[in-house]
């Protein structure tokens, strides 16, 4: 549910500067969670069912 509306204008730190700040904090943190998953899979056994090996996965975890 909208309840606020904010009139379209170009970002300025003085106005924006929590939204930024806030956007910036959840790109490290989901660059930060792929690195940590890009390690885990190369030392991480996951054993996939037969019926799921067709799947397609957001990460490498199918190692063929």
């Amino acid at each position: 549910m909208v309840t606020n509306r904010i009139e379209e204008h170009t970002a300025d730190y003085g106005k924006d500067y929590i939204k930024i700040k806030n956007l910036a904090l959840k790109e490290k943190q989901i660059e930060a969670i792929a690195k940590w998953s890009d390690e885990k899979i190369q030392e991480t056994y996951i054993k996939v069912n037969g019926e799921y090996r067709n799947c397609e996965f957001a990460n490498n975890w199918l190692k063929k």
